[in-house]
């Protein structure tokens, strides 16, 4: 996890980034938009993007559909507990908004569904060094919440709207929210109803703004109840969570006169989650969370330094308490070999008070080889640490946490190109992979349990069959395989597809489909996954350029994937949202 507190950018979604339409590669120039954006300003290698629909009232649920791998919801405190944890879950998602961490260092809080998606302008997924979207972590990586209030404050495109007014509804959860800005403030607040109850709102205002220079502060909070109906396996009914959370940040940014950049964001984050379980075999959790944190960039002509540091409190009756250091530091130098060439090298480290430092690296280069034809290679090696999950969680006797775990080394080679013409966009990846894999033992305890090595095969693209249809198509395949073991890596698909289609006919309306096909896996004690396939469809309508109206359908296959997921999907819902901007 070592690229964890600085990544933004994850490629397990759709759209590879724009290959530069000429053969001259120009150096980089950072606009310094956000620290914890500088260290991933990479030309060299794809950064997909993968930004959920504004439509869905919930994040949570557009996380799930985007996640290819089972996302077992196991670990307190997001309320669903299960014990075939050789998977990846929403507890090991580092995610992070305006540099903060929304959930613990390392995993341990999938909460997501705490930040109801009108606080945001988007949402982006985009992958870490050490999994970047083959491996097994491919849903661990960053998940970048953009404030509606921020992007509104320091957009350079200049948005004109001012306010917006937002009513979703599908059968679980309905929300209403209001949206303004206005010259140096911006501030957004709403309301939810049905499954999860409550408010939340943010508020980001200008401290200073001149030229070449900016101080904002930025608040967000939110307060509120809902039901955690548990997993398949382990239901709960009558289960609830109760949630409260403040962040507040200080943003600021400087442009010296030697036009080097130096960005540094200062935050606090104090959270309380509570879990009820009033039925039988029930249980009452109770969380406190308070974390104090700064990041820093300096960017100067071809190099960029950062530091990051943290200090995380976490009480917990189902964790054991924590109280630790998480520090990164990392340099990048690059290198402009010829007009057709060109080469970066990152040196970075992570320390964690409680486990010790962890060098890491990597050297990326790219070659213009015609003006849409761009290959490209990178060699790395990481530490990924372990979650605060597989340290410190407990559930009875099935799982016990094991905090003498150490990190995950990671090393990596990747190769491939990137191809852009007026119709296609294409990327296409091959990876090889070694690591010192973190398992569940059958005897559930987590452990450093071997060696691991996989291969694969990416291929992304995106097609214009007609100036108003495109078609993408996302294909992985990876084969893995324990050492002195007979099992692929626990819950890894040899193939993965996901598909989308979408008509823009007019200005008026467009119609999407997508559907996600994930095959068979093997768990960590060698039981078969059954392949399974998620659905939806949605229309927009446009009633002019400042009112429209969506209405979908989602899980519309998805009785297998239930069973597979271990989690209570709701089966097929139709939701509707309009949104006004005046």
């Amino acid at each position: 996890m070592m690229q964890i507190l600085f990544a933004f950018f994850l490629m397990l979604g759709a759209n590879s980034f724009a290959a530069e339409s000429e053969v001259t590669l120009p150096r980089v120039e950072f606009s310094g938009s956000a620290t914890f954006e500088t260290l991933n300003n990479d030309t060299y290698v794809p950064s997909s993007r993968t930004r959920f629909s504004k439509d869905r009232s919930n994040t949570l649920d557009d996380f799930k559909w985007t996640n290819p791998y089972p996302a077992q919801n196991y670990g307190y405190p997001s309320g669903a507990s299960g014990v075939n944890l050789g998977g990846r879950s929403v507890d090991d998602t580092q995610v992070t908004s305006l540099g903060v961490p929304l959930n613990l260092p390392q995993g341990g809080g999938g909460d997501l569904s705490f930040f109801p998606s009108f606080l945001w302008d988007e949402v982006i997924l985009s992958p870490s060094t050490s999994s970047s979207g083959f491996s097994p972590s491919a849903a661990s990586g960053h998940l970048e919440l953009v404030p509606w209030t921020r992007a509104r404050l320091v957009d350079p495109r200049g948005i004109k709207l001012n306010s917006r007014a937002t009513l979703s509804v599908d059968r679980d959860l309905q929300t209403y929210s209001l949206a303004s800005a206005k010259e140096d403030v911006a501030m957004v607040a709403g309301v939810l109803l049905g499954r999860s109850q409550g408010y939340a709102g943010e508020l980001s205002y200008y401290l200073l703004k001149k030229p070449g220079s900016h101080l904002i502060l930025h608040a967000l909070g939110t307060n509120q109840k809902g039901d955690s109906p548990g997993s398949r396996s382990y239901p709960s009914p009558q289960a609830s969570k109760d949630v409260w959370r403040l962040i507040p940040v200080i943003e600021s940014h400087q442009e010296l006169e030697s036009g080097s950049i130096i960005e540094s964001t200062l935050f606090a984050d104090f959270q309380e989650l509570s879990f009820n379980d009033p039925g039988p075999g029930g249980s009452f959790s109770n969380t406190h969370t308070q974390q104090y944190g700064i990041e820093n960039a300096l960017l100067s002509g071809p190099y960029t330094f950062a530091l990051s540091g943290r200090h995380v409190r976490f009480q917990s009756t189902s964790f054991d308490d924590v109280n630790e250091w998480p520090l990164y530091a990392a340099a990048t130098r690059d290198f402009y070999a010829s007009d057709d060439l060109s080469l970066k090298v990152t040196l970075n480290s992570t320390y964690l008070s409680k486990i010790g430092l962890y060098p890491g690296g990597k050297v990326s280069a790219k070659f213009a080889a015609d003006p849409k034809t761009f290959p490209f290679a990178e060699i790395s090696t990481i530490a990924k640490m372990p979650t605060l999950t597989a340290r410190y969680y407990r559930f009875g006797n099935s799982y016990q946490g094991n905090p003498n775990l150490k990190p995950e080394k990671v090393h990596a080679l990747l190769f491939g190109f990137q191809h852009e013409n007026a119709r296609v966009k294409s990327t296409t990846t091959f990876k090889a992979e070694y690591r010192n894999a973190i398992q569940v033992s059958s005897g559930t305890t987590t452990l450093n349990q071997g060696d691991a090595y996989l291969l694969s095969l990416q291929k992304e693209l995106s097609f214009h069959l007609l100036d108003w249809i495109t078609l993408s198509s996302h294909t992985l395949l990876t084969g893995s395989r324990l050492k002195d073991s007979r099992f692929s890596y626990p819950d890894l698909p040899f193939f993965t597809e996901v598909g989308g289609l979408r008509f823009d006919p007019s200005d008026l309306w467009s119609l999407e489909t997508n559907a996600r096909y994930t095959g068979p896996s093997i768990t960590s004690t060698g039981a078969f996954h059954e392949p399974y396939t998620l659905a939806a469809i949605s229309a927009t309508y446009h009633f002019d350029q400042n009112i429209h109206a969506t209405l979908g359908l989602d899980n519309v296959f998805n009785s297998n994937a239930e069973a597979v997921v271990d989690y209570p999907l709701p089966g097929r819902i139709v939701y509707s949202s309009i949104q006004a901007s005046f």
